[in-house]
C-alpha cells in the first residue's frame, strides 16, 4: 500500500456493535481537490490508530484489505495491519557528508 495523506476533516467517530467497533476515514492522494479519495475501515484495535489529531499527517498502511463499494474501492484494516502514521511538515532535510573545520557553520544555522 503507497503512502497516504489524511484529509482534513474526514475522521469520523467510532461505531459500536457488540463485539466489534470501527473508525472510518478517507485518505487521499494529495491536498487538491483533483486528488483520490479512498474511505479506509478501521476495526477494533485499528480504531484508535487514525484521529483528528492526525488530519493532515502521512499514513501509511500495510496488510489491508481491498474491497469494491458501489463502483469505488475501499480499504478495510484486518488483524495483521500495521497502520503508521508520520507528522507531515514542510521542514527542510539537511544532510553534512563531510565538515572542513575551517569553517565557521554557526553562521550557517537556519
Amino acid at each position: 500500500m503507497e503512502v497516504l495523506y489524511i484529509a482534513s476533516l474526514q475522521v469520523f467517530p467510532i461505531r459500536e456493535g457488540k463485539e466489534w467497533k470501527r473508525r472510518d476515514v478517507f485518505l487521499t492522494d494529495g491536498d487538491d481537490k483533483k486528488a483520490k479519495k479512498m474511505k479506509c475501515k478501521l476495526w477494533n484495535e485499528h480504531t484508535n490508530t487514525i484521529t483528528d489529531a492526525n488530519i493532515g499527517n502521512i499514513a501509511t498502511l500495510t496488510n489491508v484489505e481491498v474491497e469494491m463499494f458501489n463502483e469505488h474501492q475501499q480499504l478495510n484494516s484486518l488483524d495483521i495491519t500495521v497502520v503508521n502514521v508520520e507528522e507531515y511538515g514542510h521542514s527542510l532535510d539537511i544532510t553534512i557528508m563531510a565538515v572542513d573545520n575551517e569553517i565557521d557553520l554557526k553562521k550557517y544555522v537556519l
